[in-house]
């Protein structure tokens, strides 16, 4: 596209291309501002900006703004620009040229959905491989803790008994990123009923190993929540299982519960550590963790599961709180 403009940048001449692209026949276009009538309005402050350095410069190369056809139509362009003078030296006007970005753009937004798809699929298979692989780990880590618990039953020696819990700990930090990795990969349908607090809570508990030195308060509210059960049981057990790990000893896990008129809300906060404050954005993101043995999956597929349940998962420190808040009018 080829147009010659005057030094207010009114469009003296241009070629059939330009007006033929932008819908307009070329005495339509003669005297309309190139830079404001034809360009989107959102670019059209760039735009004159660009057509300012031509004025002030000489030349400007390579611009990219959407232009506006007559029918309104937006279109990306690239565009360059330099002044023109006739024999004596005397300003001519300025001449832009400018091109049709449309198939490029169309190219790079197909590419990167081919991107999007393939990556797509490959996250699928290396699903279904995990989930295949980590199911397959959990029937000889059931046996080893069958078979430890049957060692402690069938001995008294105190240093037998207490090699088997510091095995069982070890197998609990195994298991506990082997359903990390599991919960994050697997997709099940979401099945919405009435369910007891303390029951959702307690239920996990049972499969938690909780050292003697830590405590953990129950909320002195016991409403029903609609949840999925399974769903709710993967936070909570994320939740308070990621506390414990912080205390070497001795700790306190409290969990409490308010309401709104349209929420419930569950708070789980631990006497621990505080989280890095640089690191706070960063803990519900996939792959990212702050321990040594840990997986990076277990808060994303917490949050992802609130969000399933049209809730709202967020964390602050100084303590630090992890804060559940769920709809009263789920169904």
């Amino acid at each position: 596209m080829l147009a010659l403009l005057d030094k207010d940048g009114k469009i003296l001449d241009c070629n059939d291309h330009c007006s033929k692209n932008l819908g307009y026949e070329k005495n339509e276009m003669i005297g309309l501002i190139g830079p404001v009538d034809m360009v989107a309005e959102y670019d059209r402050q760039k735009a004159v900006a660009a057509f300012g350095l031509v004025v002030k410069n000489g030349i400007h190369h390579d611009v990219t703004f959407d232009m506006m056809r007559k029918d309104h139509s937006i279109f990306p362009t690239i565009w360059s620009g330099s002044v023109l003078y006739d024999q004596s030296g005397n300003l001519e006007g300025y001449l832009v040229t400018g091109k049709d970005l449309s198939n490029l753009k169309k190219l790079e937004n197909d590419l990167e959905i081919s991107r999007e798809n393939l990556k797509v699929s490959r996250f699928t298979t290396l699903g279904e491989l995990t989930a295949r692989l980590t199911h397959d780990m959990k029937n000889p880590l059931s046996s080893i803790f069958n078979r430890i618990d049957l060692i402690k039953m069938t001995t008294k020696e105190e240093k037998t008994i207490d090699h088997c819990n510091k095995i069982k700990h070890s197998l609990d930090q195994i298991l506990h990123q082997i359903n990390d990795v599991t919960d994050f990969v697997r997709i099940n349908p979401t099945k919405f009923q009435k369910n007891n607090l303390h029951n959702l809570i307690n239920n996990v508990l049972e499969f938690i190993t909780v050292p003697k030195g830590v405590i953990i308060e129950l909320p002195k509210d016991n409403p029903e929540i609609v949840c999925d059960e399974s769903q709710m049981s993967i936070v909570f057990t994320n939740l308070i299982y990621n506390a414990i790990q912080k205390f070497e000893d001795t700790g306190n896990i409290s969990i409490q519960y308010s309401s709104d008129a349209s929420s419930h809300i569950i708070k789980i906060i631990d006497s621990g550590n505080p989280i890095p404050d640089d690191l706070l954005d960063k803990i519900f993101e996939p792959l990212f963790t702050t321990k040594q043995k840990g997986t990076g999956l277990g808060l994303v597929s917490c949050k992802a599961i609130i969000e399933i349940h049209s809730g709202m998962l967020t964390v602050k420190n100084n303590p630090v709180t992890f804060t559940i808040v769920l709809p009263k009018n789920l169904k």
